[in-house]
């Protein structure tokens, strides 16, 4: 942690659990690092030497205090990779990798993203030693380094990497089954890669350079305007979607299921339309924008009511788990 400070003026650190996150500010402490800041599902925390505690804080002032580079230190799990923008450092650590690479993706893209104050980015991952996922990802990193090689068609087979240690965690994890499912996620890759270039790949050759059209602007066929007109117009959840005087864009949302700590998580969302009953809907409210500079650039609490954040997952009914009863 010293040596990364010598090169960069804050450390963000991921972390799977609370647990662990509590024990490495404990030892950072101990080693005279108190300018730390913690995110998790227990909400925002800062250390306060003075008092030789922690202190209770709202994410806004997590993220403001992290901008203004008041802590130098940020320890979270994924709950941090929801709505707190980072791009002000350029060293990140994860401490424990989890299963699915998507939620690595999350976390560097809370760090590596459009105006980030670092031109190239420092990341480190850390596995439990003698473990299957450190066996399985150190086999393919002898290819692909950290990933990053596996780009383009072949990006979908880093989703069969969570499936592959899932199997051998409960199946069999020995070192021929674990060499047996890395050489079967390399061909996987290498198969992609190697396809035949099609016709329909090339498109049709301009007859001179000045035809060449601009790359298109990709957008959904949904934007977050039309989630914003569906979700405050739709009987169920419209309701739940409060605008707040004076801010522009921000509305109060009450969910009707608990917010999950993490995206894509397959406990969320609501299993009937009774949850969207007042008498029947826990007490959860936060303030949510569909307007992403609002959420970005506001210094209070505000989350970003988008694809994939848990706090629409909370508000949508739960999506059916059609990989449920795939390992046997």
């Amino acid at each position: 942690m010293n040596e990364s400070l010598l090169t960069y003026d804050s450390v963000v650190v991921f972390t799977q659990y609370t647990d662990t996150m509590d024990y490495i500010r404990e030892r950072l402490i101990a080693a005279g690092i108190t300018r730390i800041g913690c995110y998790s599902g227990r909400g925002g925390q800062i250390y306060d030497p003075a008092t030789i505690s922690w202190q209770e804080v709202s994410k806004a002032e997590i993220k403001e205090r992290f901008r203004n580079r008041d802590l130098t230190v940020l320890i979270g799990t994924d709950s941090m990779s929801e709505g707190l923008n980072l791009q002000t450092c350029g060293r990140l650590i994860n401490y424990d990798m989890p299963w699915n690479l998507m939620r690595v993706e999350q976390r560097i893209g809370r760090v590596d993203r459009i105006g980030a104050s670092y031109e190239h980015i420092q990341v480190t991952n850390y596995f439990y030693a003698d473990t299957v996922e450190q066996r399985v990802y150190e086999g393919i990193a002898e290819d692909y380094g950290d990933f990053t090689d596996i780009v383009g068609d072949a990006a979908p087979v880093l989703g069969n990497i969570e499936k592959a240690i899932e199997q051998l965690a409960l199946g069999d994890g020995s070192d021929e089954a674990v060499a047996d499912q890395v050489d079967a996620l390399k061909d996987e890759v290498e198969q992609l890669h190697t396809r035949a270039v099609q016709v329909t790949d090339l498109g049709t050759a301009p007859d001179s350079a000045d035809e060449v059209e601009p790359p298109p602007m990709l957008q959904g066929d949904l934007g977050l305007s039309d989630l914003e007109q569906i979700l405050t117009t739709n009987p169920l959840t419209a309701p739940l979607l409060e605008p707040v005087e004076e801010k522009p864009g921000v509305y109060r949302l009450t969910t009707p299921t608990p917010v999950p700590t993490h995206s894509f998580s397959s406990q969320a969302g609501t299993t009937s339309a009774g949850a969207y009953r007042t008498s029947e809907r826990p007490e959860d409210t936060r303030a949510v924008t569909f307007d992403r500079d609002v959420s970005e650039h506001s210094t209070e609490d505000i989350a970003l009511l988008t694809y994939g954040t848990p706090e629409l997952e909370a508000l949508l009914p739960r999506r059916i788990d059609t990989r449920a009863g795939s390992f046997g």
